[in-house]
């Protein structure tokens, strides 16, 4: 059923795209077998081997919502999801929480999923991103805070990459309503590979040059270049992504952590920032 739900998807995004759904049905086919051929796994070592690449930590936004119309609802205690999440760790890389559709107004709902994600996973859960970049300002930042978040990185375009909170460095977060700052940092999220699928007909070459342009804009005031990538991400989209990457690296002394926020002495150092890998 996922694998049709993903065909529909990318035929519904891509008018040009039949034979990449016809690929889509063969490897989904292929993956009833053993699980490794799944494209979306794939796509997902493609990111660990990258970020090992680079040297730097990406973060993988798991989810723990139960099945519905907008949440996948995989079970993280069951293979091979609980392999995959093991060997996030196990790597050093970030293991981020995606809240399901309907918790960026339900507080109850927001902490059951929460905790369920702790419950699974040995390393410390520090932040992550709503689905469907579902937001209630400052509600939902308060409901993070008070699950003991440190970071959301869900403010960004959906139709288009840029800059939505007017900066790409990371910021404290405040309430207006009663005139208080909430403990916690909102990173704002730069682009995702999604916009160039859903909003845009553009081609790999322009795909490629409007994330180096928005990469250009935060190397020039020393901020972060935020990059939400899906696992279902066409595979020919890699090359770009890949690229893309290594620039932003390019230069960067070895052990420069992309999670850290920096100090104005860092200006002029480009740092990608993965932190938005989508499981779903």
């Amino acid at each position: 059923m996922a694998v049709l739900r993903k065909i529909g998807g990318t035929m519904a995004r891509h008018r040009r795209a039949i034979p990449e759904a016809l690929k889509t049905l063969y490897e989904g086919l292929c993956s009833l077998r053993d699980w490794r051929q799944d494209p979306n796994f794939q796509t997902l070592q493609w990111l660990l081997d990258l970020g090992d690449r680079v040297g730097s930590p990406v973060a993988f936004f798991f989810m723990t919502a139960d099945p519905s119309s907008y949440d996948e609802g995989y079970d993280l205690a069951l293979h091979p999801y609980d392999q995959f999440l093991r060997e996030v760790v196990e790597r050093n890389h970030e293991v981020g929480f995606h809240p399901g559709y309907s918790t960026h107004c339900v507080a109850d709902e927001l902490e059951r999923q929460r905790a369920r994600l702790i419950e699974l996973c040995p390393q410390t859960i520090l932040g992550g991103r709503q689905h469907y970049l579902r937001f209630q300002v400052p509600d939902t930042w308060r409901m993070w805070a008070d699950a003991g978040m440190s970071y959301d990185s869900t403010l960004t375009y959906s139709e288009s990459p840029g800059f939505r909170c007017g900066t790409c460095h990371p910021y404290p977060v405040f309430d207006a309503r009663i005139d208080e700052r909430i403990d916690l940092v909102e990173t704002p999220l730069v682009a995702m590979d999604a916009s160039f699928d859903e909003h845009h007909d553009s081609d790999f070459a322009q795909m490629k040059a409007t994330l180096m342009r928005l990469m250009a804009s935060c190397r020039q005031v020393g901020g972060d270049f935020t990059l939400l990538i899906h696992n279902d991400v066409r595979r020919s989209k890699r090359d770009a992504i890949s690229e893309v990457v290594m620039a932003c690296h390019a230069g960067i002394p070895d052990g420069a952590n992309v999670l850290e926020h920096r100090s104005p002495a860092d200006a002029g150092a480009v740092y990608p920032d993965l932190r938005n890998t989508n499981v779903a």
